[in-house]
This record gives C-alpha cells, structure tokens and sequence, in this order.
C-alpha cells in the first residue's frame, strides 16, 4: 500500500514539465528577440543567460536554464553565459531599452561579467538616464510595453541616476562634478521605481558633508535618509537614525549650526524613534534604549519618570536572550575603576547590566547608585522598587526560569535596607521562605519606623497577622488603616473577614461595605467575589436585595446558597422578574436583554420602578445598533430618560435614537437635523457616523462644518478629519483636522461627553505625513494660536492659543515670544495651570513634530 502511495505522488510530481522549476525561455521570446529585435524579449534572455541569477530546478543543475522549443533539438538544459548575457543585454541595450542600458552601464562600471571601463558604463548609464527620444518611441513593437507612463517618463532608471550621482560625486576616472552628482541622486531619490531610493538621500548628506562642507543641507538629507528606511535599507542607512542621536548629543541645532551643550530635547525625539523603528539593527536599538533609560533618569530632554527610565533598560536588556549574557560572560570587567567612563555607562555596567546576570557587587553597584542619585532620595526609592518589579513581571510572564533564582534581587534589597528605605524591608519581608515570624516582624516594623502611613506597608504587616499569627483583632487594625489611605487589597480582606466573622461578628453590612468599595477600586479578587451565604442568616433578605439593586462592577453577577446558585433556585421556584433577569445576565455574559425572557423580565421591574432595570434598556442605546434589543413604550423611556442623571444633551439625544432605533427614520433625521442645528454634540457625532455628507458637493459641505465648528464642538472637527480622509485627502488639512480635533476636545470636560469621544484616542505620538515641511507645520501651529486666540471660525480660547504659542516658542519661532508675554498676562493662574497641563500633554503627543526641521529650496 505505502509503495502504491509514494508511485502515485511521484507520478503526480512528474507530470509536471521539466521547466517548472527552471528559468524558462520559450520560443516566442526568441521569435521576438532574434526576428523582431524585441528588446524587452532580448533583455529576458539576457537575464536568463546572467550567471548571477540562479535557477532552481529539479532537472536542471543551478547554473544552467531551460529552453522551451518546439524542435527538441533546441530545447533543453543550457549552461549560463557571462558572454551571452552580455550579448543580449548590449541587443536590447542598443535597441534602446532603458533598464538594459541601466544595467549594462553598472555591469562595466563593476567589472562585473565584463571587463571593467567606466566610459562605456559611463555611456550607457546616461543613456538610460536620458530623455526618451522620437526614435524610442517609434521602437514601441510588439511585445515591447516599457513606456510604462502616458507622460513619457521612463521606468527603471532611478538606479542609472544614483549611479551617475556616485560617478560625478568620487570621481571615479571622470572629473568631479557635485552639481551633476546632486542633480542625478535627487532624480533618483525621487525615483519610484527604485526600490532603495533612500540611498540617493544618504549619498546627498555624505556630499553636502564631506565635500561641500554645508551643516544644514547635509542634515537636512541625513533626516531625509532617516524618516524613508525601508525593508530594503542597506547598512550604511539604517544607521541614519542613530546619526541624528550622535548629531544632537553633539550639540546640533534644528536649523543646521551647534552649541557647546547637548540638545538632550531632539536627542531623545530620535532615540524614541529608533527604539520604535522595526527595521532598525538590535544592537541600536539596545544602544538607544539605553540612553533613554538614562534620560528619563536625570530628565533629560523629557520629564523625569523612573518608571520609563526601568522600562527602557529593561528593553534594551531584552533586545538579546539574556542566556547568551550568561553563557559568553567569562570575565566581567571593573569598568568604575577609569576616569573615562561616564556615569551614565558605570550605572549600566555596574548597576542595571549585573542585576539582570546575577553578576551584581554591592559595593560597586551602592558607590553608582549614591552618585546617579545623590540628592534624590525618592527616586532612589522609586528607582528600587520598579526595576524589581519590572523584571520579575517579565519572569512571570515570559517563564525565564533560570531567572528565578536570581541573587540580585536580595543584594538590591539589601542596599535598599543599608540606605534607610522603607521599601527594602517591606519588599524582603515578602520573600517569607527562610524567615522566622520575629524577622518578618522585625522587617515590618523596621519599614513602618521609616514610613508609618505607607499604605502597602501597613496592609502587608497585616497579612503576617491575619495569616500567619492568626492575630484577626490586630490585622484588621492595619487592614482599616492601610484602607483609609486607600489600599483596594485592604478594602477586601476586610470585606471578606466580616463576611465570614473570622475574629469578629459576621456582618453582610460591614462586608459589602468593603468589598463593594475594593471592587470600585478595580481589584479584580473583589469584583470576581461570588458570595457564599448562609440562608438562616438574618441578613441574608438584606443583602440578596442589595446585591440585585446594586449598580454591578462585579463580573460574577449570581449568590452562591450552600453551594447552589441562588439566582438559579430562584428563578426556578418563585418565577421572580429579578431573579430571573439577573440569571439571565449571569448566563449571557453580562447581557440580561438577550433572550425574549430577560427582555420581558426587565420591562417588567423598568415599568415598576426598577432603576438597574430601567438604565440597562437605556444603555442598549448607547451601542452601534439600529434597532432595539427589547423595545419599551415611548412614554415609559422618555420618563426614564428624563429621570437619569445624563446631561441635557444627552437626554435629548436619545430621545431622537428612539425613532432611529424603532425604525421610524423620516422622524429621526428631522429630529437629529433640529438637534445638530441647536449644537447637540452627540447628534453632530451621530451624523459624523451615518456619513450622510458622502455625497454632498465640496461647496456645500465645508461651509456646513465650519458653522458646526464655530460652536466648538469636538464633533465638528472629527466630521472635518472625516471630510479630509474620505473626500478630499489633503495630508495638510487632514493633519490640521486631527490637530484641531485634538484641541476641541478640550472644551468638553463633561466626563460623560468625554466617554462618548473614546473612539478618537491618539497613539502615543502624533506623526506627520512626511511630505510636511517645517514651514507647513509651523505655519499651521501659528494658524491654531491665532484661531483660538481671535476666535476665529472656533469660540475664542485665551487658554489654547498660549499654549500654541508656547509651543512654537520651544521650536525656536521666536516671533511668538511677544504673543506668550501678551496673553500670559492676561490670564489667572488657574487657566495658567490648565496652560500647563495641555502642553505638558501636547509636548509628549507631538513630539515628532516637526518630522523635517529644515526647508531648502531645491
């Protein structure tokens, strides 16, 4: 049987022609080359015959190609030819093909195939380089289609350009020439039909640098270079990005000159980016992260945060597997001993690198540490604390189990505790294996000594009492204190020690005080609490009901009774609309409107009064849906929605959604039009998202925004990035209606409208199309200023425009130095806070912009 199986797939697999897998060349392509002087046909049999293009066939060796033939004599296994696809490839060449003219030019430049003459590369490069004559277009015949654009322009040579550019740029056996050089690698940086046209960019830095001596031209190509890396990027550019870092640590200014300082603010613009570029080498990209952990140490050129400092060493740790670390590690050097080292890489080497290897040496790592944070003592703290617990987060995680016996973690807990930090003793004492009751004591006491309204602290000593001492009275002394700072694991143990009367009276009250307040605080042991109660418990009436009436936060929304679910018994036994409904809910994953049963049962206790019941049917109406899951009389919901705590807007919102959602669509868009013209924000939304402005002329549509706009809704401005996306892409005005979008949120601190714009979350960073020039940015920032500032087609906001001002202020735009002077004294301190806090947000957000710092006229 197994021998009939392997003859049938063999059959299979040689009924296939021998060519498959072959380079093939049939015989139209001869007719066409030899009888037609095709040129596209003489080029693919030159490429056939190129002994640097392999074949792969299972007949054929891998350096010989197929020819298809209706002679037999003729077809067959041919050997490759350096001298044929010479041949052919001058053929096609002299019949005017321009990709066979761009690579015969490299073949002799090379010497590649050929013997090496530059005048002939040099001839036939600008061959393919130049203007398609009358008599190439002439030669169009059959089976030759390289006039791939109706405007004359030639496809393939971007290459033949770069080539000529590296020519006139070394020269190379012609005379220097830069003009010519920059003339051709800016063709060919434009190039699209080159696949590596950021190359082209790279040679004009290099020019402008080492031959032209012009800082800003040549920063302003490196940039070029380094915004357009690709997945075909070659060595030399993906180190781009990392230049820019080296330029601005070396005092680099955006407009091209440079200072004595670092400029610490775009160094970490760019080392943000490499760290984030795909196609950036590991070695760099751990280099950066690196250097951004150190920047977010001291705060340099960003907010100090100790958090992002650990998070970058970390990742630039994790940009190898630490076990080749630990398997090449033979000797690690002592590095704090030379003068020459910096700080910042005797806290790498010293610190950060040993701990993650196990090679950490207390005395080393304390002399490093004091100095990085020699007047710090919180951040020391801090410092402790997150790289700990970052790391065995990442060992949780990813199951680096020779980490787990790591020993630098008891050493760093050990400088901490040497240094007076709470957080190395409270931190040591969960590590309870090995440790007696009285040193567990003894670390906890040690920690409250130091810090005695340390929350964590208080609730952990009362862990050693609740469990291990057996001590209740005394632990629920520290769980209340610890609760009263706000500790959410302290809210639940207490709920669940009243729960069960463990040391003092059993309570339901007491338990869902706490546990209801532990849940709101998002602790998930809270809200996945599924209550075990006794039904003989005189309670158990009260809190069943509280438990249904209650607004749920939990996700096990059922009562456990002796082990049975007490919402299915219920259910079951009494037929209770609540009951029933509420089983519903647990069944369907949270949603009780599912089924007809639930629908019934919830219109039931709506109509009686049921609040929970009532805004569950409103909140159906909150989601995508054209129609409703279960349909309530029109007077019941609009009394429902008149008596819900949701803003006016939103009230009158909703009663439009009803004809919408009922399907009666002539009252719904009449009702929805009255609304958007009274400035209804979530109507306007709602138009935004039926997209009825599709259709609508240019003319008709923009003026109807901008009125819209005037009223200063966020609404407004994200119909308007939908007008830019959909209808007329513009990058320039689709990147100022982000912007914008941006900005109107801020008129909206209702936290309900807030919540209802999710939808529009910006990444991390806000990047521009990288077709934006500086000038467009700037032009467009001081455009912002000025329409927030005079009100001009949004409401006037003194807050926003200092803030734009402000902005262009710290990219050097002094000519808005006089604006911040003016407006800041106009304002009180608490919109000079508000200033604040939006640049604070404003600076992270668009922090890359601009992509291009410089504009020069080409």
């Amino acid at each position: 049987m197994n021998n009939i199986r392997v003859f049938f797939l063999l059959a299979i697999f040689l009924a296939f022609p021998n060519h498959t897998f072959a380079s093939v060349i049939y015989q139209e392509d001869w007719y066409l080359a030899i009888e037609k002087k095709d040129s596209v046909a003489q080029y693919k049999i030159a490429e056939a015959y190129s002994p640097l293009t392999k074949n792969d066939s299972y007949h054929c060796q891998t350096n010989q190609l197929y020819f298809s033939h209706q002679n037999k004599k003729l077809s067959g296994c041919r050997d490759k030819s350096a001298d044929k696809y010479i041949e052919f490839l001058t053929k096609s060449a002299e019949n005017l093909y321009p990709i066979a003219q761009k690579d015969l030019g490299i073949a002799y430049i090379t010497g590649e195939l050929v013997p090496k003459d530059i005048k002939k590369g040099l001839y036939w490069l600008e061959r393919a380089a130049s203007p398609i004559s009358d008599k190439a277009k002439f030669r169009i015949v059959e089976g030759t289609f390289w006039l791939a654009q109706p405007n004359g322009k030639k496809f393939g040579v971007g290459e033949a350009h770069y080539w000529l550019g590296l020519l006139y740029h070394e020269g190379t056996e012609v005379k220097a020439d830069y003009a010519k050089a920059i003339k051709h690698y800016k063709i060919a940086s434009k190039s699209t039909d080159w696949e590596v046209d950021n190359l082209a960019q790279y040679q004009l830095y290099k020019l402008y640098q080492d031959k032209l001596n012009d800082p800003k031209k040549s920063l302003y190509w490196l940039e070029k270079t380094a915004n357009n890396i690709g997945k075909f990027a070659d060595e030399q550019t993906l180190e781009t990005p990392t230049k820019m870092v080296s330029y601005f640590l070396g005092g680099g200014q955006p407009d091209g000159s440079k200072l004595d300082t670092p400029n610490y603010l775009w160094a970490a613009k760019w080392l943000l980016k490499v760290v984030e570029q795909s196609n950036i080498p590991k070695e760099s990209k751990q280099k950066a992260a690196f250097q951004l952990g150190w920047f977010y140490l001291n705060g340099l050129g960003v907010e100090k945060d100790i958090g992002e400092a650990i998070k970058y060493y970390h990742l630039g740790m994790y940009q190898d597997d630490l076990t080749n670390y630990q398997m090449n590690l033979t000797e690690y050097k002592d590095i704090t001993s030379s003068t020459d080292i910096s700080l910042q890489n005797q806290f790498l080497h010293q610190v950060i690198t040993p701990f993650y290897i196990n090679k950490f040496d207390t005395a080393k790592a304390q002399k490093v540490i004091d100095a990085v944070f020699a007047n710090n003592p919180k951040d020391k703290e801090v410092f402790y604390e997150k790289l700990i617990e970052n790391l065995v987060e990442t060992l949780q995680v990813q199951s680096y189990d020779f980490l787990y016996q790591l020993e630098s973690i008891p050493l760093l807990l050990k400088l901490a505790k040497q240094q007076g930090m709470a957080y190395g003793f409270y931190r040591d004492a969960r590590n309870i294996q090995g440790k007696t009751t009285d040193e567990l004591m003894a670390l906890y006491q040690s920690a409250l000594k130091i810090a005695p309204n340390n929350p964590t602290v208080l609730y952990q000593f009362g862990t050693l009492y609740d469990f291990i001492l057996e001590d209740e009275k005394t632990a629920i002394t520290y769980y209340q204190h610890a609760a009263k700072l706000g500790n959410s694991k302290a809210n639940y143990r207490l709920g669940v020690i009243y729960y069960l009367g463990k040391g003092v009276e059993k309570s339901y009250h007491e338990a869902w005080q706490y546990l209801d307040l532990a849940a709101k605080q998002d602790y998930q042991p809270a809200q996945d609490f599924l209550i075990t109660i006794d039904k003989s418990h005189p309670e158990f009436d009260w809190l069943t009901t509280q438990y249904l009436n209650h607004r749920q936060v939990y996700r096990s929304p059922t009562v456990m009774v002796d082990g049975v679910d007490w919402l299915q018994t219920q259910s079951e036994v009494n037929q209770n609309d609540k009951a029933t409904y509420h089983k519903i809910k647990h069944d369907s994953n949270g949603n009780g409107l599912k089924t007809y049963q639930g629908c019934k049962a919830a219109l039931s206790l709506a109509a009686g009064g049921d609040i929970f019941a009532q805004d569950e049917l409103l909140s159906q109406m909150d989601k995508k849906r054209d129609s409703f899951i279960c349909t309530p009389k029109k007077e019941l919901l609009f009394n429902w929605i008149d008596s819900s705590n949701k803003n006016d807007h939103k009230k009158a919102f909703l009663k439009v959604k009803y004809y919408k959602m009922s399907g009666q669509y002539k009252e719904f868009h009449a009702m929805l039009k009255a609304q958007v013209t009274n400035n209804n924000p979530y109507a306007i939304f709602e138009l935004a998202q039926q997209q009825v402005m599709v259709n609508l002329p240019n003319n008709v549509v923009l003026p109807y925004i901008k009125t819209l706009l005037k009223s200063g809704s966020p609404a407004a401005a994200k119909l308007l990035v939908f007008y830019y996306e959909n209808i007329n892409i513009d990058m320039l005005q689709h990147t100022k209606s982000i912007l914008l979008l941006n900005d109107l949120r801020w008129y909206y601190l209702d936290s309900e409208i807030n919540e209802y714009y999710q939808n529009n979350k910006f990444s991390k960073y806000f990047y521009a199309d990288s077709k934006l020039t500086s000038s467009d940015i700037y032009k467009m920032w001081f455009e912002f200023a000025q329409m927030h500032e005079q009100g001009k087609e949004i409401p006037q906001n003194k807050v926003l425009a200092l803030v734009w001002y402000r902005l262009l202020v710290e990219y050097n735009q002094t000519q808005a130095t006089t604006k911040v002077a003016q407006i800041s004294a106009q304002l009180t301190e608490e919109q000079q806070a508000e200033v604040n806090n939006i640049l604070s947000n404003y600076r992270n957000l668009y922090r890359f912009l601009p992509l291009t710092h410089l504009d020069i006229n080409e």
